[in-house]
């Protein structure tokens, strides 16, 4: 039997024991309040801190750098990355924001490399034009306010309009200059035939334009537009062909030469020289006597069906009795027939002669761009020298030198021409219809 002072000792040690176990078991729900100890090895984490700010992503390589990297390592590359793409971006915005200054830029940089490089290149020319367009693109974006914007606008607009519809009808009033001094011959309707060419094409595209379009695309349309494209194409190459030959004359030169290589061209009554060559040699004489050095000058003209002499002959007789030019300085090269040949014997016998050849080709203001072209063909080192041309005479003798490198780059020209007017055609049909 238990008595029962033994029961109520029993009793309290299960109270005790009830209470002890509430306790530890209330400790290890509750938070606790006092600091954990520090643990002396560091902890390593199982997974990436979640500190690292970087946004995630589901991307492979993202799992896999994340996987490999260290958790301090990961978060400096990953924001190394995003940094580097904002700045692409920003980069990227701020090119298309100023797009149009950008291809100024580039453009008048590609055409000042190009000139020092070799001036003597066709494709200077339409850098040259290009430069200029892209430069009116640039003033009318950059403008900010409308009013500038708009002054701006109707500024580019009449300089446009004057070089579509006003060239032209100055073409034609050459061509009746050209009539009434010189007589009815082709050379002197060439200035008007081109410009009524010119003209109907410009007229034809802005009728299409700016009329209601028809409800579906015909042949007729298409023949409009592509004709209109292919002679405003060859209304820009002619333009930028005419500002380059007069730029070109202005360019620094060196004053002072081995040899003046005179081009000739036509005489009278088959043994006087014409005023245009009088002009050339005159210009000759003036690069001879400016020279320092021992110069010789170099006339280079063969004798055509119709002539008595040479035109070298010719040039000699003048150079002697005009400008008093000893004989001895004066070297005859009469077997050519054309522009490339004269260069090409001038080229051979100055070579032939050795020593410093620092050579002034000399031909008319009009003529003297496509005789650099040529030399740099021929990989002749000269300088071009333009004489003065007569201002009625000049858009003639243009067309002229225009046509004439037609027929030397006539293979890229087409294609260009065909390749450009097929592509505005095709924009502009699928922008309407």
């Amino acid at each position: 039997m238990t008595s029962p002072a033994q029961k109520s000792v029993r009793q309290s040690s299960v109270k005790t024991e009830s209470l002890t176990w509430k306790m530890s078991t209330a400790s290890r729900t509750m938070p606790s309040t006092q600091p954990k100890a520090q643990s002396a090895l560091p902890r390593v984490p199982l997974t990436k801190s979640k500190t690292c700010s970087v946004p995630k992503t589901n991307n492979h390589d993202y799992r896999f750098r994340q996987m490999i990297l260290p958790d301090f390592l990961f978060c400096h590359v990953e924001t190394q990355r995003v940094r580097c793409d904002n700045t692409i971006m920003l980069i990227f915005d701020f090119i298309r924001e100023n797009f149009n200054l950008f291809a100024f830029l580039i453009s008048a940089g590609t055409l000042v490399v190009s000139v020092i490089k070799e001036p003597r290149r066709f494709r200077n020319a339409m850098l040259l034009m290009l430069t200029l367009l892209t430069f009116c693109l640039w003033m009318l974006v950059a403008a900010k306010d409308p009013d500038t914007r708009s002054a701006i606008a109707m500024i580019i607009s009449a300089v446009v309009f004057f070089l579509v519809l006003i060239v032209p009808c100055l073409l034609i009033y050459d061509g009746f200059l050209m009539i009434k001094r010189e007589g009815l011959s082709l050379s002197s309707l060439l200035a008007a035939l081109f410009a009524v060419f010119i003209f109907s094409g410009e007229i034809a595209l802005l009728v299409f334009l700016y009329n209601d379009f028809p409800a579906h695309l015909t042949w007729v349309s298409v023949g409009l537009m592509l004709t209109g494209y292919s002679v405003f194409y060859i209304s820009f190459v002619f333009l930028a062909f005419m500002f380059y030959s007069t730029g070109i004359r202005w360019l620094p030169r060196r004053v002072d030469f081995d040899y003046v290589v005179v081009l000739g061209c036509g005489l009278i009554n088959g043994d006087q020289v014409s005023r245009l060559l009088g002009d050339r040699l005159d210009k000759a004489f003036k690069v001879y006597d400016r020279s320092m050095s021992a110069c010789k000058i170099i006339c280079s003209g063969g004798k055509g069906p119709d002539e008595k002499i040479s035109e070298a002959e010719a040039m000699k007789n003048y150079l002697i009795e005009t400008h008093g030019v000893s004989p001895k300085d004066i070297i005859l090269e009469d077997q050519s027939v054309n522009t490339m040949e004269n260069l090409r014997n001038s080229q051979e016998i100055i070579q032939k002669r050795g020593g410093r050849q620092f050579t002034a080709v000399v031909s008319s203001g009009y003529h003297i761009l496509r005789a650099n072209i040529y030399a740099s063909k021929l990989n002749f080192p000269e300088t071009g020298i333009g004489a003065h041309t007569a201002l009625y005479y000049w858009p003639s003798a243009m067309i002229r030198e225009y046509a004439a490198l037609i027929r030397y780059y006539w293979r890229p020209y087409f294609l260009t021409l065909i390749v450009i007017g097929v592509i505005l055609t095709v924009i502009t049909a699928s922008y309407h219809y």
